[in-house]
């Protein structure tokens, strides 16, 4: 046995420093995209990420940061690093996880401990953990600053551990592995979440060793509740009658069999330690979790409040008064030799002690750093900081559907109080508030609950819904029908996308093969699993044998031809039939690391990236059978040749097969060693912008990144970053607001008060022509002439009337002129002169005061058409005076009465500071814009509050992956210079579905001389799709400063720009496609007919390739290409059109000719092929 312990821990450290290496050579060598800026910076610094935190993980972090020893180029890789060796643990505590398992199989207790065992228990080991190692899911997380390479490896720790328990448990103070795993439960909390569902396969190991339970129990206990489950997903679609039969047919083995069942050794321990592993779960996510933060909130409040005290003294006090309590009762505890109460009592003290680290998130962020989200300064930041709050909730157990109508009656639920500190107390700034749902449409299990248009339609396409009619009213009172989802479609859903899209796919992607690395939202052309068996992937994603090169050549392409597969299913197959409780415990950890995630995340359709990498648990549970399956073989083949043969061939069999060819298929595209993309980006946005500049972002991957290369590696600090997703929030106002590195302030005419949480948190835009009358006369000073002239008018008419006599004081006031009466004063005195009566009583020439009153109308009409000042609108909405800026009978809400606004600008000024250039004098315009929406978010009044503040001072900018929903209509005032768009006076017609100007001078620059590109062109560099989806953004760019260099006369330099983009962006890095048709037509305009024709060639190539392809899935799949396949004909008319225009007559006559074959071939397969030119066109 000693020997064994030997081998088993040289192995299992040959096994890390081999999965170590892998991971280390293929880092990330800078911070990836997505998360892993943020992590960086926040680990670098200790700053506060995002909700929930990662305490631990930044610790963990800083540490390795220390490594770099002040060089900032190191620290990502430091970091990076970290995630390579905890992942590298995890696989060293897997290979210990299935050897202890393989050696109860092969090495019954008083048995001789064989060679042939040893090579086996060894091997299985081996082909499970290094199997693992080169995963899809695992390895992506293994080689970048993500949490989840951490998270896996507290899981793994706390599975060996619970086996380390075992081997002792008989011993004296062996529950010190029971407190050391709850320990790294409340560490893990500071990481992830995740690992918390290992719960209930631990409590199941403890039974099992703790109580005598019987292979019949486990096997009756299994057929009760885990085989109902396994036939539910071996349906595609049940519906409501497949559940019911189900739950039948259970009900009915439960009555026939449960008095048997009972009789078993340890069947009711097994249901004792379900309710048991379900209560611990539930307790430390929804109680210890929650909760701990949850009352100092309430000590915090009663002795800021109540007792005057100062701001977190009550959570100081409560954080002193429950330690003393913990620590009190577990004394107590031992005092009275209660072992078991003080087992529990140990476990819950470390297990806060482990969370107790999310003080540190209080502490770094009362030191306000320039990463701050939330700003979790007290108890109820925090709590709503570790709630997660910004991201909103879904329905678990009971819900809406997707077009659930809110009850008119009652339409909000009013929740807690959100709190903020005033004036050294906590005052109540509103509640929570959530939409009270009709519950006609509400149902328990609820899967489609999301009302986002896009989502909704996703929904009826994945769950078939037909619905069933009720009728009810909408918002104006009308009664109108409503198609409710039945259960049947709701289960449809869950099971077809949730559980056969959002885990399934991820699981076959690691098993048996991925099709390719483009996410999918459905069809048969992205992110499917495939097995590299065409007779299989025929049923799964069409036809294979006609791929256009692009999908052949995809890196993210995978084939195991389902070996990992079966060697699991031969292990959970021998695992059942040989060790039960073991397989029970693979199970559960099975499923509560894969399906329950499904279950609680409860995914809306068309997720932002794919979520494989939340998974990995289930993975690494089946990555335990992997292992287990070689144990089987051994078995087998030892009957026909010697045993230690029969150990070392099956190994080194599996070995080559299973982490060998998992190895070399997932190799390139997890290799992201040489690739700076992420970070040169970065550091492009920033050098697209002039100094001491704005510039706003909306997503991760425009934003994290920007963060942090200037936190980390100290890039443009000059330059505000503002996320327009969190400047939604007042703490991330407040963080605008202030100084930070070398940028100054954002310009902000608002206070806190004005943008407090529950204070205009939506403004509506109201279209009243007949306000802001007296500012839009201002703004034009043509109107002034105007005026003078109908005053004067008026003078005259009432000169040779009655009214000087009658009304003395008033008509001397005319007399002082037209400076001192605003014009509505004036519109209301003529509408009253010339009123029937008046022009009687006055004595008034009738004709003369309709004229004038026509004239005012239209001088008012004029007047109010004109823009807005957003300065004076901003007034306006910072305006506490609710009968001047609430919608009457609205529920107080905040208003701005016009859509029309205008940035007026000093010609001087602009040129002088470089905003616009000397020669562009003659276009600066006031930038007159209208938002067509019926309100703006917070963020957007915070934007119109920064360019009513800013007065051309600093330059703005909107970064080019913002996206036009958060340009707010400003696009014609856009000026392209890299990256970014900047926000110049200068109006520009948009053309061809371009956005803005292209200051050509500024651009070229940037893209040719400053601009970095992370080593894209490098053919030993993999793009991922985010990567290939920012960089087809760049050959518009191109081509947009090609087209305007040549529109300049500057044909020299536009060429020397459109190589620079074939060179840095050729085909066999991207393909060309439709992006690719700007630059041919650059070319040809810059009379560079050979690059042009060599580049149409190519792009006519893939293209024609593509249609091939499409054409030939039959019409089982057509409609799954039916997209693809309009815009690939759009593309060749567009070439044939572009061809024929410049007299490419060869070249015209080769594409012509074939695309009049294809378009054929399309009217003919095509549903109306009438209207094929028409959908071609919307396409381009």
């Amino acid at each position: 046995m000693k020997n064994y312990k030997l081998i088993n821990n040289v192995t299992g450290w040959v096994v890390f420093f081999l999965s170590a290496m892998v991971y280390i050579f293929t880092i990330e060598p800078t911070a990836s995209f997505w998360d892993c800026g943020e992590f960086i910076a926040t680990c670098y610094k200790l700053e506060v990420g995002h909700p929930p935190g990662n305490p631990i993980f930044m610790i963990m972090g800083r540490f390795f940061t220390l490594f770099a020893g002040g060089n900032t180029d190191i620290i990502p890789i430091t970091i990076n690093v970290m995630s390579a060796l905890v992942s590298a643990g995890t696989i060293l505590f897997l290979f210990w996880t299935i050897t202890h398992i393989a050696k109860r199989m092969l090495v019954k207790e008083g048995e001789e401990f064989e060679t042939w065992k040893y090579i086996g228990v060894m091997g299985a080991g081996f082909v499970g953990a290094m199997g693992f190692t080169f995963t899809d899911s695992f390895w992506f997380s293994a080689v970048e600053a993500e949490v989840y390479a951490t998270s896996s490896f507290f899981t793994a720790i706390v599975v060996w551990a619970i086996f380390r328990w075992e081997n002792v448990a008989n011993e004296n103070y062996s529950n010190r592995w029971l407190v050391f795993i709850a320990f790294l439960m409340g560490l893990s909390i500071g990481v992830h979440l995740l690992n918390l569902l290992a719960i209930p396969a631990i409590v199941f190991v403890y039974y099992f060793k703790k109580y005598e339970i019987s292979q019949k129990a486990i096997e009756g206990f299994f057929i009760l509740f885990v085989v109902p489950f396994l036939i539910l997903l071996a349906i595609p679609s049940p519906g409501i009658v497949t559940i019911l039969l189900l739950a039948l047919i259970a009900l009915l083995l439960w009555h026939f069999y449960s008095k048997k069942l009972f009789k078993q050794t340890g069947f009711k321990k097994l249901i004792q330690a379900t309710f048991i592993s379900m209560a611990i779960l539930i307790g430390i996510m929804y109680v210890i979790i929650p909760y701990t933060v949850k009352a100092a909130s309430w000590f915090e409040l009663l002795f800021v409040n109540g007792f005057g005290m100062g701001y977190n003294s009550g959570m100081i006090i409560y954080c002193v008064v429950l330690s003393l309590i913990i620590a009190g009762l577990t004394y107590w505890t031992f005092k009275k030799k209660k072992i078991l109460l003080n087992t529990i009592m140990l476990c819950v003290m470390v297990i806060l002690l482990g969370y107790s680290a999310v003080i540190m998130i209080v502490i770094r962020s009362n030191a306000n750093p320039p990463l701050d989200e939330n700003n979790p300064e007290n108890a109820f930041s925090l709590l709503a900081y570790l709630n997660r709050e910004q991201y909103g909730d879904r329905p678990l157990f009971y819900g809406q559907f997707y077009n659930a109508p809110i009850d008119r009656s009652d339409p909000y639920i009013e929740g807690a109080p959100n709190y903020v500190q005033i004036n050294g107390r906590y005052e109540i700034a509103d509640y929570k508030m959530s939409y009270n749902y009709d519950p006609d449409f509400c149902t328990v299990f609820p899967r489609m609950w999301s009302p986002q248009k896009d989502h909704m339609s996703a929904y009826k396409s994945w769950g078939e819904i037909k619905g069933r009619p009720i009728q009810i009213t909408d918002n104006q009172g009308k009664p109108k029908t409503e198609y409710r989802p039945t259960f049947s479609e709701n289960l449809r859903y869950f099971w077809r996308y949730q559980v056969g899209f959002m885990y399934f796919r991820y699981f076959m992607w690691n098993f048996s093969g991925r099709q390719n690395d483009i996410q999918g939202h459905g069809g048969i052309l992205k992110g499917n699993w495939i097995t590299g068996i065409d007779a299989i992937d025929k049923m799964i994603v069409g036809p294979q044998k006609n791929l256009p090169e692009n999908m052949k050549n995809n890196k993210g392409t995978n084939k195991y031809y389902l070996i990992p597969l079966l060697l699991g299913v031969i292990g959970m197959i021998y695992t059942y039939m040989r060790a039960r409780q073991d397989f029970l415990f693979i199970m559960l950890l099975f499923f509560f690391t894969g399906i329950a995630i499904i279950l609680y995340l409860n995914q809306y359709p068309y997720q932002p990236r794919e979520r494989d990498y939340s998974m990995v648990g289930s993975f690494y549970a089946f990555a335990i059978w992997l292992g287990l399956g070689v144990v089987p073989l051994i078995k087998l083949l030892r009957r026909k040749i010697p045993a230690t043969i029969s150990a070392g061939f099956v190994t080194v069999v599996c070995t080559i097969f299973v982490p060998g060819l998992l190895a070399k298929e997932n190799w390139n595209d997890h290799d992201r060693s040489h690739r700076y993309t992420s970070r040169d980006f970065a550091v492009n946005y920033l050098n697209s912008c002039a100094p001491n500049a704005i510039i706003f972002t909306n997503g991760d991957n425009d934003t994290f990144p920007l963060w942090y290369v200037q936190e980390v590696e100290g890039v443009r600090t000059d330059v505000r970053v503002v996320n327009l997703s969190l400047f939604n929030t007042d703490w991330y106002i407040d963080q605008m607001k202030r100084q930070a590195y070398d940028s100054k302030p954002i310009p902000s005419t608002l206070e806190y008060v004005h943008y407090m949480q529950g204070q205009r948190d939506i403004v509506f835009l109201v279209d009243d022509k007949n306000s802001f009358i007296d500012e839009k006369y201002k703004k034009n000073h043509a109107f002034e002439n105007s005026y003078k002239e109908l005053f004067t008018g008026l003078q005259k008419i009432l000169e040779n009337s009655k009214f000087p006599e009658l009304h003395k004081a008033d008509y001397e006031k005319i007399l002082k002129g037209h400076s001192l009466m605003n014009l509505l004063r004036f519109k209301s005195i003529v509408n009253g002169l010339a009123q029937k009566t008046n022009i009687e009583k006055y004595n008034l020439h009738e004709e003369s005061i309709n004229n004038l009153r026509t004239a005012s109308d239209k001088l008012i009409e004029a007047v109010s058409n004109e823009y807005v000042p957003v300065q004076d609108a901003m007034k306006f909405i910072a305006n506490s005076r609710p009968e001047r800026t609430k919608i009457s009978g609205g529920n107080d809400q905040d208003y701005c009465p016009t859509k029309k606004f205008s940035i007026p600008v000093d010609p001087d000024k602009v040129i002088k500071n470089g905003t616009v250039s000397e020669k562009d004098r003659a276009n600066i315009v006031p930038v007159d814009w209208t938002i067509n929406k019926s309100y703006i978010m917070k963020a957007e009044m915070m934007v119109l509050d920064i360019l009513a503040a800013n007065n051309w001072e600093r330059p703005v900018y909107f970064a080019i992956t913002v996206g036009s929903d958060s340009y707010m209509s400003l696009e014609p005032y856009f000026q392209l210079e890299g990256f970014a768009y900047r926000l110049v006076p200068i109006r520009t017609q948009s053309a061809g579905g371009q956005i803005g100007r292209v200051n050509a001078d500024i651009m070229y620059d940037n893209m040719m001389n400053k601009f970095k590109w992370g080593n894209m062109n490098d053919p030993r560099v993999y793009l991922d799709e985010n990567n290939v989806r920012m960089i087809m953004n760049l050959r518009n760019n191109f081509a947009r400063l090609a087209e305007q260099l040549i529109t300049e006369g500057d044909v020299e330099r536009a060429i020397k720009v459109l190589d620079k983009c074939a060179e840095l962006i050729p085909d066999h890095i991207i393909p060309y496609n439709y992006f690719n048709i700007a630059l041919v037509d650059a070319y040809y305009k810059a009379k560079d007919f050979e690059r042009g024709n060599k580049m149409l060639k190519k792009l006519s190539e893939n293209t024609i390739n593509d249609l091939a392809y499409y054409f030939s899935v039959g019409l089982e799949y057509a409609s799954g290409v039916d997209y693809e396949k309009r815009r690939a004909m759009a593309v060749l008319q567009e070439l044939v059109r572009i061809t024929r225009q410049y007299k490419q007559d060869d070249l015209y006559k080769e594409v012509d000719e074939k695309f009049n074959e294809l378009m054929k071939l399309y009217s003919a397969t095509t549903a109306s092929p009438g209207s094929s030119s028409q959908e071609m066109e919307d396409v381009e």
